[in-house]
């Protein structure tokens, strides 16, 4: 990355390489970071209070990438203004995880569903999309899903999937005081 920043290569082809290596990197680095997250036993989240507002703003901030990517994104969003007890980081994690796989297994010509609501003491938050027919090519040891289910506890959440041939649907519960 230092050699971007102080602008050291040749052309733009280099530059690209160059950048692609960084993004391969980082990827490993996430990778590895969730790994370790998932098989962390003891696991006790930094709670702090954090408007609805504010996670949403989060959530639709990386939804804007998705968008940069291709995606097309029909939302339904029916909040008031809660206080959540979180672990923002731990949030975060779980938000780009599930962009993440939204980017490598999420068919581009089809929107994504996003559902937020709040009720009965719970925030919910439902995901779905349409599968890409590639998938057996695409690697996956589903350490992002196991990382989601792991901060959804942790927070005393529900997660729910449905993992259908063609569509994939990711439900989350967390409660809110």
């Amino acid at each position: 990355m230092d050699i971007l920043s102080l602008h050291c290569y040749k052309d733009e082809k280099q530059m690209d390489h160059y950048l692609k290596g960084c993004i391969e990197k980082t990827e490993q680095i996430k990778d590895l970071s969730n790994k370790t997250f998932v098989f962390e036993q003891d696991l006790l989240p930094q709670l702090e209070t954090i408007q609805s507002e504010q996670f949403i703003y989060y959530l639709q901030e990386n939804l804007e990438y998705l968008e940069l990517e291709g995606f097309r994104i029909e939302k339904e969003i029916d909040i008031c203004s809660v206080d959540l007890q979180l672990d923002l980081s731990m949030m975060k994690r779980m938000i780009n995880n599930i962009c993440s796989n939204i980017l490598k297994y999420a068919k581009k010509d089809k929107p994504i569903y996003l559902e937020i609501s709040i009720k009965q003491g719970k925030i919910k938050i439902v995901f779905e999309n349409e599968k890409k027919k590639d998938l057996q090519k695409i690697e996956s040891n589903k350490i992002g899903l196991k990382s989601i289910q792991k901060i959804v506890e942790t927070h005393h959440g529900q997660l729910f999937i449905q993992d259908l041939p063609e569509t994939f649907v990711l439900i989350i519960t967390l409660p809110y005081n």
